[in-house]
């Protein structure tokens, strides 16, 4: 797939500037980058909708042009100021200077990342009233817009406008819509994409690969999460913590708890660091098949590690020691997680009360 500039569809329409006159951040006049930064802090310590940003422009020493405006939009849009760059735009459009379609991509973005994904569709029908063609950077906006906001249809909508349009397909929203899917349960669809952008070679991101390794965990798809992990690791892509967490507990969920270690073993040899997540899980696996030594051995590597346990760390390596029939040591987990602060839950301390009372029952005699 060729890949041609993203922006050349945006490019601005504007005339040239007069012969000898700068175009500083888009502004008309020499000096202008100056104005810019002063413009810059005006804006980011306006209020919305107090009339505080129009007055800025008001006020300022030199005309704005697109460009300027939206470096402005871009601004509000990184503080999440959605309101904010909508009336940047506003202010932009009184002034009689046409938005291109970089302008309406960074509102879109703006909105988006603010979780607005209504105002950012209604944007893009602003967009497309005013005749203004979208690009990759549109789409990919739109549909992270949709992401954020857990529409799931609209995405896909929007996927098959952008192709039917022969809009240049990128990495980004590649991800965006299998991240989407992956949330709204699509997984199936999430893997077609995967698929789809592995043979237009686009590299597939850590972030991309844990996200539909997680939707594995629920579904029990071993298969395929391992799949996935060995596909991560052929691909040269940096194998995460969270990536690895995400295995774990698919082998967890499945019973499967000597797999699980074994990743376990492998990230410590791989000088992947293991988080809260990694030990609970593990943790979980040494309950299930009574593995009090390794719950033993896996605490101890948390309290090294400097990583604070919480009551599932202690129930457990409690519950690990009850099923291994190590009661006494079942007994100095729970003390020593009490003594280090850790809020112990009421069905642990029951547990171990149940399993020493049924150690001290003697059993039925015969005679």
């Amino acid at each position: 797939m060729a890949h041609r500039n993203r922006w050349k569809a945006g490019q601005s329409s504007e005339p040239s500037s007069p012969r000898g006159m700068r175009r500083n951040h888009g502004w008309e006049k020499p000096g202008g980058a100056h104005d810019m930064d002063t413009m810059k802090a005006q804006i980011a310590r306006a209020k919305a909708k107090t009339g505080e940003i129009e007055a800025a422009f008001k006020n300022a020493s030199f005309q704005p042009r697109a460009a300027a405006y939206t470096i402005l939009i871009n601004q509000c849009g990184r503080a999440k100021e959605w309101e904010k760059a909508l009336e940047v735009f506003e202010v932009m459009k009184k002034a009689g200077i046409q938005p291109n379609t970089i302008t309406y991509s960074t509102l879109i973005t703006a909105c988006g990342n603010s979780g607005q994904w209504r105002k950012a569709i209604e944007v893009y029908k602003w967009m497309k009233d005013a005749s203004v063609e979208p690009n990759t950077i549109t789409y990919s906006a739109l549909i992270s817009a949709c992401e954020r906001g857990k529409q799931t249809n609209r995405a896909l909508e929007l996927f098959e406008e952008m192709t039917a349009a022969n809009v240049e397909v990128d990495a980004i929203c590649y991800s965006a819509l299998i991240s989407t899917c992956e949330k709204g349960g699509l997984q199936e669809k999430a893997f077609e994409l995967l698929d789809e952008m592995q043979r237009n070679d686009f590299e597939v991101s850590s972030l991309t690969y844990t996200s539909l390794l997680s939707s594995c965990i629920d579904t029990g798809n071993v298969d395929k999460a391992v799949e996935l992990f060995l596909s991560m690791q052929m691909s040269g892509c940096e194998v995460t913590t969270p990536a690895c967490n995400s295995l774990i507990a698919v082998f967890n969920r499945a019973g499967m708890c000597l797999q699980a270690l074994h990743v376990f073993e492998e990230m410590q040899k791989a000088n992947i660091e293991p988080d809260l997540t990694t030990y609970n899980q593990i943790l979980s696996c040494c309950q299930k098949c009574g593995h009090w030594r390794g719950a033993l051995d896996v605490w101890g590597k948390m309290q090294y590690a400097g990583v604070q346990p919480t009551s599932a760390t202690c129930s457990a390596c409690v519950g690990a020691c009850i099923r291994g029939g190590q009661l006494a040591k079942a007994q100095e987990v729970l003390q020593r997680m009490r003594q280090s602060g850790v809020q112990v839950d009421m069905e642990t301390m029951q547990s171990l009360a149940i399993a020493q009372a049924n150690a001290a029952v003697p059993g039925p005699t015969f005679g």
